[in-house]
């Protein structure tokens, strides 16, 4: 899995503040069962996986990515010990 997070557009002229990409980006070399309301297909891909077919998701923030990839089982769920 490739956490990529916040993206930006490229600067194209010198001086020019970057404009951030709505949601939080995540690539994949595999499809990832239920993450389809997520898929996307970037018409110019910024990153990819060397010599893999790529999956492309945007969720709407990190919470929300966090929340997906735990329910996966990408992500290990987290139990807070009581002090």
């Amino acid at each position: 899995m490739d956490i990529i997070g916040t993206m930006y557009e490229p600067v194209t002229v010198e001086g020019q503040e970057p404009v951030e990409l709505s949601g939080w980006h995540v690539n994949t070399p595999e499809p990832v069962d239920g993450w389809e309301v997520y898929s996307v297909q970037p018409n110019a891909p910024r990153r990819i996986y060397a010599g893999h077919i790529t999956f492309f998701y945007v969720f709407k923030d990190e919470a929300e990515f966090i929340e997906a990839a735990t329910i996966a089982g990408l992500l290990p769920t987290l139990e807070l010990e009581e002090a």
